[in-house]
């Protein structure tokens, strides 16, 4: 008989009481992960549900038992053997009501990154920036439907990355838009990215926080609408960021 998963009401697990980190077993070796897991009361989860871990590229995946929300054990050995190479490794969590035939998710958290794909930078970013070949491009918006969104620099401009985190010009050109693209993508009513998935509802608060108000259902009603939600966030986040006034004082730093 197949697994099968009723996720009807299930909670959200904060990704701040999780942390991921993989460990190399040598060159040729497939990794292995430690998992430090914090499940808040206030989830007010059954004690005697399941906790799993599941790491997966793509199609490939693996399933930890980490006992029960009572007894949480992380297992001796959590090496990744049948997970595709070359890829980013991301984690999903998911605690399980077992008691039933069809077993129901309690709480999970999807789209984990290991602290060690983060740069070496103990957060979690919302908006991992990384580099790779982009042709005649500078940067691009890139979005993975499960791990989200990140922000990619051309890797043929040497040390584009660090002078992106110093450099108030490139930041007042590249971010407010980097924004206004993903709000876009994210209110588009006909995405498939799913309102429940962690990074979504992530960001979502995110642009809330930027506009200093809720966002109603109704102002992401139409292209129309989602486009001129976008441009309110993208700018509410230029004036919070204050990143023409930075350029200004720059320069007069410097004259």
């Amino acid at each position: 008989m197949g697994f099968r998963i009723n996720s009807t009401g299930r909670k959200r697990i904060p990704r701040e009481h999780i942390r991921m980190r993989l460990v190399s077993q040598g060159e040729a070796q497939p990794p292995s992960f430690t998992a430090d897991i914090q499940l808040p009361a206030e989830l007010k989860l059954d004690p005697a549900a399941k906790v799993y871990v599941e790491p997966y590229v793509k199609s490939s995946s693996m399933r930890f038992d980490f006992g029960t929300v009572a007894a949480m054990k992380h297992p001796e050995a959590c090496i990744l053997t049948d997970i595709d190479a070359g890829a980013t490794i991301l984690f999903r969590i998911k605690v399980v009501d077992e008691a039933a035939e069809v077993g129901r998710i309690l709480a999970s958290a999807n789209g984990i990154r290991p602290e060690d794909d983060a740069d070496g930078d103990d957060r979690r970013p919302l908006l991992p920036v990384r580099s790779a070949n982009l042709g005649e491009e500078v940067w691009q918006l890139q979005t993975d439907k499960e791990a989200g969104p990140s922000l990619i620099v051309n890797s043929r401009v040497p040390d584009l990355i660090e002078t992106l985190k110093r450099d108030v010009v490139l930041q007042g050109v590249i971010y407010p838009e980097v924004v206004r693209q993903l709000a876009r993508e994210v209110f588009r009513p006909d995405n498939d990215l799913g309102d429940e998935t962690d990074w979504v509802m992530d960001w979502k608060d995110w642009f809330a926080d930027q506009l200093g108000r809720d966002i109603d259902d109704g102002e992401a009603e139409d292209i129309d609408a989602v486009a001129s939600l976008a441009d309110e966030i993208a700018a509410a986040f230029a004036n919070k960021s204050r990143f023409a006034s930075n350029v200004i004082a720059a320069r007069r730093a410097i004259s």
